[in-house]
């Protein structure tokens, strides 16, 4: 398995406009990142060849040669050239210095990378020799390994003789490079490449060297590093006229190195890759470091890092927003630049906020720079086609300081991000990814952990393309994926008409015309928004509404005003209190423990926080409240502790549950075993759905029983009836967890169940509508307190006159253990319904799976009257009795189960009746296929 390869593709257009896009595959970057970055670095050659399949001779390159080989006389450019040789000690330390000062920038000045390249003592230009030809080299992941350690072992005893005299430098810090001669195998072409064996790029990491043992330096193992050509600049050789046969200049093909080296040094340093690691496509494109962005400004000016990025490294602290943002009213909000503003959907997703300026303070970008040299009447329209790209930016470099030079080496840029096709704003959906972060966290193309929200509303970026005559390559990002004013893709996307604002405050004024709307003094803006309903849209990545809405009201600058809100469906208030536990709760009251071991109350009617407990709890306190709303401390060592009716305490090894599961008179006593195995009286029930966490209890069906309900350790939520028969509609679901609460709709006293699913909470009629809302803290428990619904940060209003549900005053199970005195049996008393029986004692019989492919399957028929027994005869297709099971101890009004094993009978088609009182009730059709 190939790892780390990073592959350049180039196309080259009618125009000679070039677009440079990558192929990236798999890596795995430095799990043990170096505090303080410190490059050692080695020159290498190889043995001289004059081999076609590889680019040069094998040998550093020591003047600059770029006489075209079909007619010496021309040049392949006679402008600008790049990296120039020779390239010896002084112009690899200029490379070097170019990442350094990229990586200053960037990280806001947290990593300083120094320095030193190791000089072979007999050779005049400090390089060590190979011990093979560059093609032997190329053939695999554990050929590279095999050069990289290689020139380690050549330059041995310099390097420890180096770190013998700098005992300063801590030896995890270090970040082995090795600059071989010869250009990187890549590049991608849409032509024959005849230089195949030329070697590729690479962060080195263990996984890649296979069989090869790692290299040793004073005692320590290197299983890591970086690999490096000497130049990225194929101007300097003629395989260049092989693969763009015909051009008369070369100039446009020219890309620096800076982009490379800073991609592979970012794996060295712990960023994570941000491309789809699985197919090498894009993730976020040109809008990253650790995607296609490391190749923006052709390997001059490569991206920054993503925000998310930054944000996981400490180089930046975000500005979060998400208070700011009220259900009541829009705030305005001045995106300014260089900052990063976060707006929380729910504990795990949650949007990052850019403001990217690709201009100098002269408002000219590289595109106007490029376009004015070549162009500077303004003639042609299409000013992203033009030629001589990096002399336009050197003739006027003296003027704007865009580049620090060293020789013909750029080692700095005024702004990274000049590299980007526009300025705007840069909209990103986070989803904090689950699994290890250096393994691929956006190979799910429809479920990326970190997205850019393409303005233009196609999903482009990562799929396949099919812009088949357009200029850009829309898979890797375009200028129409910012949000600014006037960004004509995306009203190609929505149909946005003009209104009238204030232009201070930015409400809507009512005017239909723009001469109407200037007489009020409105503006008259058509702007761009991001919600629930526009293309692209603010759900999150499940598709769950975000009920968040951000709107473009102001121009490109380096201060962009925008209107964010959030419209829930749902009322809602945050509270900010960092506490350690909730102790218990009351009908209006919630008791928090804070870290220092006192206790807080929370009151709801008025949100204000009290101390009403003088003492400290520790690990063994409960706050339980007793049918008279009388909250008390108890302290207990006990597994499970509850109040009972008489207000006493009540406390057991075990979690134990209350519930009518057999008549409506007498309760019977459910445990929980591990194993799916429940213990209701001292009779077991094994049940085919194991819960996750807790039981609640309540009268799903309406029959006057009480059902267990949980979410399973699949996600599913699961409704078992007392005989352990599933009820009708479940489960269903494949993302839930945590406790299931249980209560009513108020019109219509409906059951609704509320349970956590993924990132957000479901309120859920059991007709199929469900409510879902974002989840600010998805590991603490859901409870309905005082009607409001509390998931450890906020508070869903459920009896406002504004919610989309109402609740009702049936209230089965509201919180892990019910109540407020953790009594564990539903809080409602339910009548037992009139039934009127078919004219038959069993109805509804079925059996499920069928067919049958398992070895077994489940009869299931509803009791209308009480009887002991009921009989199932199974029949083959020629009437002959082959088998007959049997079921006692039946539940009247509720449905019942037997299983059948069928493993010793043929496939084929069978007849199953039921029986009760010696009497056929009914007769189905069943077939066992395997």
């Amino acid at each position: 398995m190939c790892h780390l390869k990073l592959v350049f593709s180039l196309f080259v257009l009618t125009n000679y406009s070039l677009i440079f896009s990558l192929d990236l595959n798999s890596s795995i970057s430095n799990i043990n990142p170096p505090e303080n970055p410190f490059v050692i670095a080695l020159m290498v050659e190889f043995q001289e060849d004059n081999n076609p399949k590889t680019s040069g001779n094998g040998l550093f390159l020591d003047t600059l040669d770029i006489n075209m080989k079909v007619n010496p006389s021309l040049s392949r450019c006679d402008q600008f050239v790049l990296d120039r040789p020779p390239h010896n000690s002084q112009y690899f330390n200029h490379q070097i210095e170019a990442v350094s000062n990229y990586y200053k920038s960037v990280s806001n000045e947290n990593i300083i990378i120094n320095s030193h390249i190791i000089m072979n003592p007999e050779n005049e230009n400090g390089y060590y020799k190979l011990s093979k030809d560059m093609e032997k080299y190329s053939y695999s992941d554990e050929t590279l390994s095999t050069l990289f350690k290689e020139s380690l072992e050549l330059a041995k005893s310099e390097i420890e003789s180096f770190l013998d005299s700098n005992s300063n430098i801590d030896f995890d810090d270090i970040i082995f490079t090795v600059f071989h001669a010869g250009i990187g195998q890549d590049f991608s072409f849409p032509t024959f490449d005849p230089t195949v064996y030329d070697i590729k790029s690479a962060y080195i990491e263990p996984s890649m060297f296979g069989d090869v043992q790692f290299p040793e330096i004073n005692g320590n193992t290197i299983s890591s590093g970086i690999l490096l050509p000497e130049t990225q600049n194929m101007i300097f050789f003629s395989s260049i006229e092989d693969i763009f046969y015909g051009e008369s200049s070369y100039c446009d093909y020219q890309l620096g190195m800076t982009g490379t080296f800073s991609f592979l040094m970012g794996y060295a340093i712990g960023l994570p890759p941000l491309f789809n690691t699985d197919t090498g496509k894009p993730g976020v494109g040109i809008f990253g470091l650790m995607d296609y962005g490391s190749n923006n400004g052709r390997g001059i000016i490569p991206s920054i890092p993503s925000p998310w990025t930054r944000i996981l490294m400490d180089w930046k602290i975000e500005n979060n927003m998400t208070s700011l943002v009220t259900s009541e009213n829009f705030s305005l909000i001045n995106i300014n630049r260089n900052e990063i503003y976060k707006f929380e959907i729910s504990d795990k997703e949650y949007f990052l906020i850019e403001n990217k300026i690709n201009t100098l303070d002269n408002g000219l970008s590289i595109e106007d720079i490029v376009a004015d040299y070549n162009d500077p009447e303004n003639q042609n329209s299409f000013r992203d086609t033009y030629t001589n790209w990096l002399d336009a930016i050197v003739s006027v470099n003296d003027q704007f300081n865009i580049f620090e030079f060293q020789d013909s080496i750029i080692t700095n840029v005024i702004n990274y991000d000049l590299g980007l096709p526009s300025s705007g704003i840069l909209l990103w959906h986070i989803d904090e990814p689950s699994i290890n972060i250096n393994q691929g966290i956006n190979n799910n193309p429809l479920k990326k952990a970190v997205s850019v929200e393409e303005a233009d509303g196609v999903l482009d970026i990562g799929f396949q393309s099919y812009a088949l005559f357009s200029n850009y390559d829309p898979t890797s990002g375009t200028r129409w994926d910012l949000w600014y004013q006037e960004n004509i893709a995306y009203h190609d996307a929505n149909q946005i008409d003009y209104k009238c604002y204030d232009p201070i405050t930015f409400e809507l004024l009512e005017s239909n015309y723009n001469v109407e709307c200037f007489n009020i003094g409105g503006i008259w803006l058509k702007t761009e928004t991001f919600d629930n309903y526009s293309n692209p849209n603010s759900n999150l990545n499940d598709n769950t509404k975000s009920f968040f809405s951000f709107e473009i009201i102001d121009s490109i600058s380096n201060s962009t005003k925008i209107k964010a809100s959030y419209q829930s469906s749902i009322p809602y208030f945050d509270i900010d209190l960092n506490f350690s536990k909730i102790l218990g709760t009351s009908r209006d009251k919630i008791f928090f423990g804070l870290s220092d071991m006192s206790i807080l109350e929370l009151d709801l009617n008025d949100f204000t926080l009290n101390s009403s407990f003088e003492q400290n709890y520790n690990e063994n306190t409960y706050i339980l409240t007793n049918d008279n709303n009388i909250s008390n401390i108890y302290n207990s060592d006990s597994l499970f502790v509850y109040l009972d009716s008489e207000s006493n305490l009540v406390e057991l090894s075990n979690e134990v549950w209350f519930g009518n599961f057999i008549n409506n008179e007498n309760d019977l006593e459910i445990i929980y075993l591990e194993n799916n195995q429940f213990i209701s009286d001292d009779f077991h029930i094994q049940f085919e759905y194991e819960p996750s966490t807790g039981l609640s209890i309540a009268d799903v069906d309406k029959d006057g029983l009480d059902e267990i309900i949980f979410a399973d350790k699949d996600g599913k939520i699961v409704a078992y009836n007392g005989n352990g028969s599933l009820v009708n509609g479940f489960p269903f679901g494949d993302s839930y967890y945590g406790i299931v609460l249980a209560v009513s709709e108020k019109d219509s006293e409906d059951l609704i169940l509320i349970c956590r699913n993924s990132s957000h909470i479901d309120i859920i009629d059991l007709k199929g509508d469900i409510i879902s809302l974002p989840a600010l803290d998805s590991n603490s428990d859901i409870m309905v307190v005082n009607d409001l619904l509390y998931d450890g940060k906020r508070f869903y209003n459920l009896d406002s006159d504004d919610t989309f549900f109402n609740i009702g005053d049936i209230k089965y199970w509201t919180q892990r253990y019910n109540n407020h005195s953790h009594y564990p049996k539903s809080s409602y008393v339910h009548d037992m319904p009139s039934y009127n029986a078919e004219n038959k004692i069993v109805t509804s019989f079925y059996n499920y799976p069928n067919p049958i492919t398992n070895d077994q399957t489940k009869f299931r028929f509803y009791i209308n009257e009480q009887v002991s027994s009921v009989k199932i005869n199974i029949y083959d297709i020629l009437g002959n009795l082959v088998d007959t099971i049997s079921k006692n101890d039946l539940i009247i009004n509720e449905y019942n189960e037997i299983i059948w094993i069928c493993n010793n009978y043929h496939p084929g088609l069978y007849f199953a009746e039921i029986l009760c009182l010696n009497k056929q009730q009914d007769i189905i059709k069943i077939v066992i296929d395997y």
